[in-house]
């Protein structure tokens, strides 16, 4: 088997959740392909757009050999059973089956979280997808109905892959918190929230709920995440708010300190509008904190029991549900890490690799 993986989400400096679904979903597959069929092959593409862009790279992967190319030229002396876009793109090269993971559809669901320009262009990559694709891949049930619900495309050829959840968000010593917590400034516990700053997320009302819930007056609330569309209203909320001496923003944090951050935290908010999936979500399960979430969108599906789930558009119901998060019991968070354990990269990586078979055997 032949697959070439069409990954510039991978490029990306600010490695959220799409970039690290196709950076984690490439090191499951060529770890994969050292057991399967000695013939199986997995390429990564990147577009020649991002090859010149500041802070653009490929990421180096074992097993994974890595091509710039520039559509509509396909591959010289090349040839490939399966292209799959990472990110919704798939390169019309002949001979080839397409398929395309689909991460979220906020772009159509609602005008209120891009640009017009973004979703125009969002849902025309949408309205293409539906029309060229062999099979599409969901990241989750939520996101596949939504998909189904908006585009003409065959139920039976869409199928949910949910992602995986890295080894390293765990528990932590309390020695290694404590310098994380330094070298980011947080002098308190503290309540994390990790995530874009953009209206889809919600920030304002969990800014707004945070000042009037009991425990901030024992916590602080650190705010991890870079900027987005929009990201004006969250600053203007904070210049207004009562609470703003106790709210620390972090800007974005990856890699070690994020785990840590994580595992440290008293408890993980995450109010969100709209989520495709929800990996902080089940980030913080695996480290054993305890979570705040919305009871829409992909969050119940990916969540179940584990989280407080609340209306995320009442702030009386953040500002309640994290006075009740904040006293969560040992036993439920046990129960919440041993959930996340059974989200891997390898389990992501064999259901994708059953459905390029799928589409093999029946050519």
């Amino acid at each position: 088997m032949r697959v070439a993986l069409e990954a510039t989400a991978a490029c990306r400096p600010i490695k959220t959740g799409i970039a690290r679904y196709a950076i984690e979903l490439m090191r499951a597959l060529a770890k994969r392909s050292d057991r399967a069929q000695p013939t199986d092959r997995f390429d990564a593409y990147y577009r020649l757009s991002r090859r010149w862009k500041k802070g653009h790279r490929p990421p180096s992967i074992d097993g994974i050999a890595s091509y710039w190319f520039q559509e509509p030229i396909p591959p010289v002396l090349k040839r490939y059973d399966i292209v799959h876009g990472l990110d919704v793109r798939v390169p019309r090269w002949p001979g080839a089956h397409r398929v395309a993971t689909l991460h979220d559809l906020f772009a159509v669901v609602s005008s209120e979280y891009v640009r017009p320009s973004l979703r125009e262009k969002s849902t025309d990559r949408y309205r293409e997808l539906a029309a060229r694709c062999d099979h599409v891949i969901a990241v989750s049930e939520n996101t596949r109905r939504d998909f189904l619900e908006q585009f003409d495309y065959p139920p039976e050829r869409i199928s949910v892959v949910h992602h995986g959840v890295h080894p390293s968000f765990q528990p932590r010593a309390e020695e290694d918190l404590v310098l994380a917590r330094n070298r980011h400034g947080l002098k308190k516990d503290y309540l994390l929230y990790v995530g874009d700053l953009t209206p889809r997320k919600n920030l304002v009302r969990l800014i707004r709920a945070y000042a009037r819930c009991k425990a901030s007056s024992d916590f602080d609330l650190a705010i991890v995440g870079a900027r987005e569309f929009r990201a004006e209203e969250i600053d203007s909320e904070l210049a207004v708010t009562q609470s703003r001496a106790r709210i620390h923003r972090l800007g974005y944090v990856g890699g070690p300190d994020l785990q840590l951050l994580y595992a440290g935290a008293a408890a993980f908010l995450f109010p969100t509008l709209y989520e495709g999936f929800g990996l902080p979500v089940l980030e913080a399960f695996a480290s054993g904190t305890p979570v705040l979430s919305s009871n829409t969108s992909s969050i119940p599906e990916i969540a179940e029991k584990h989280a407080i789930l609340i209306d995320p558009e009442d702030e009386a119901a953040i500002a309640n549900g994290i006075d009740d998060v904040v006293n969560t019991p040992p036993e439920n968070l046990e129960a919440a890490r041993l959930h996340a354990g059974q989200f891997t990269w390898e389990r992501c990586a064999q259901r994708t690799y059953d459905i390029y078979e799928r589409l093999l055997d029946s050519s």
